[in-house]
């Protein structure tokens, strides 16, 4: 399989934009043909979905409820060849979609837990990120070629997760960051002159997803295992508002360990 053509529908948001000026800068012989609904098709940057569809390869790089619309509007102008790849943060919802929508298509379905704000703050370097592949029926052959082309760019490939455990764990760390970010919001904190180093550096790594409120609550609706998580939260603020409310001199209690 050589890709010569990519689609990308879209290519204007976050990191639809970051696959295309990944594609520019590391595979040069690839015609990416942007869309995007938000623009205006010229023929030269901006292209129909139409266009985007009849690539070797299309990139769906829409926000999470907007991934079924997406490949549904751009089902009747897809080859038979070409490969559909999916780029959101859920995985369950992404293969549902891909099973029920293009069940014969060959696919590749992925998450790549990076963005924009990482890439600046790497320097626009992609050395040691992973890209999570859930699901895949391009050939053995294409996918080693296509984890060869990764590894070139510094990528590790993670192809071991099922599209439920990728989930679950994403639930306990990129999402976990995004509760973070809240409650920093929430509660109105802001740097000081009195910081702590480690406040610092936490405020640091939280402002990576100070843009990304509506992606995190919307992985939330889509995905069950993060209620989980927001329940095991709440059980253990009232657990520590318990015990900030007794006495200085009341012994401490083991609070690890705790069940929800």
């Amino acid at each position: 399989m050589r890709i010569n053509t990519l689609g990308v529908v879209g290519a204007k948001g976050s990191f639809g934009a970051v696959v295309c000026d990944l594609t520019a800068e590391h595979a040069p012989w690839v015609r990416v043909i942007r869309h995007d609904k938000n623009q205006t098709p010229d023929g030269q940057h901006w292209f129909q979905l139409c266009d985007a569809a009849q690539c070797d390869a299309v990139v769906f790089a829409v926000p999470i409820e907007s991934v079924e619309t997406a490949v549904q509007n751009a089902l009747k102008h897809l080859r038979d060849d070409t490969v559909v790849v999916t780029v959101s943060t859920v995985k369950m919802n992404d293969t549902e979609v891909i099973n029920r929508l293009v069940p014969h298509h060959r696919c590749v379905i992925t998450h790549p837990p990076f963005g924009p704000e990482t890439l600046k703050a790497y320097g626009g370097s992609v050395q040691g990120f992973r890209v999570v592949v859930t699901k895949r029926t391009i050939s053995d052959e294409d996918f080693v070629a296509l984890r060869v082309f990764a590894e070139q760019l510094g990528l590790i490939i993670v192809d071991d997760k099922s599209d439920d455990e990728h989930d679950r764990l994403m639930s306990r760390t990129q999402y976990v960051t995004y509760l973070f970010r809240s409650f920093i919001e929430h509660l109105n904190l802001t740097r000081t002159d009195m910081d702590t180093v480690t406040f610092a550096d936490f405020m640091t790594v939280l402002d990576r997803v100070k843009h990304d409120s509506h992606l995190f609550r919307a992985a939330a609706r889509a995905n069950p295992h993060c209620v989980d998580v927001i329940d095991q939260m709440i059980a253990m603020l009232q657990l520590l508002r318990s015990d900030a409310k007794k006495p200085l001199s009341s012994p401490f209690e083991n609070l690890n360990g705790y069940e929800s």
